[in-house]
């Protein structure tokens, strides 16, 4: 994303005058309490708060529209007994600083109860060891790879 800092000196001082960080600070709160689907991108976009370029600014403006357009949705949670269900899953390491994405999920009658993302603290050399560590760390183990 890094290719997508400001070009020009026009483009920096045209996103000085938006509101990028009222808007990040806003879905990072919503992120947090109500709506974690959209936590990772945020957490991407919070990494440009002192060189915002238009195409942040754009994606911003369509993680609003997705809000716009969800805003109806809710996590329900019926009567029925279920299991705890539990999922992990590894991603991206082709990040520009080669650290891999891990993120866990947990859900009660369908409903996620937890969650959350990290970038692995190992560099991976596959896509299966980083699968591996994202399991292990999920269940709160240590691992030297």
């Amino acid at each position: 994303m890094k290719k997508e800092l400001p070009f020009s000196p026009e483009e920096a001082t045209h996103m000085q005058h938006t509101l990028y960080h009222q808007a990040i600070g806003s879905l990072i709160y919503l992120a947090v309490a109500t709506c974690p689907d959209i936590a990772f991108t945020v957490s991407m976009l919070s990494h440009f708060l002192n060189d915002p370029g238009d195409a942040h600014w754009e994606v911003v403006k369509c993680i609003f529209r997705y809000l716009k357009s969800t805003r109806d949705l809710q996590l329900t949670y019926g009567s029925e007994q279920h299991d705890l269900e539990g999922y992990t899953d590894a991603e991206g390491g082709g990040q520009e600083d080669r650290h891999t994405i891990s993120g866990y999920t947990f859900l009660v009658d369908g409903g996620a109860i937890s969650w959350g993302t990290k970038s692995q603290e190992l560099v991976t050399l596959s896509k299966a060891k980083a699968e591996y560590v994202a399991a292990i760390v999920t269940r709160g183990l240590r691992v030297g790879l």
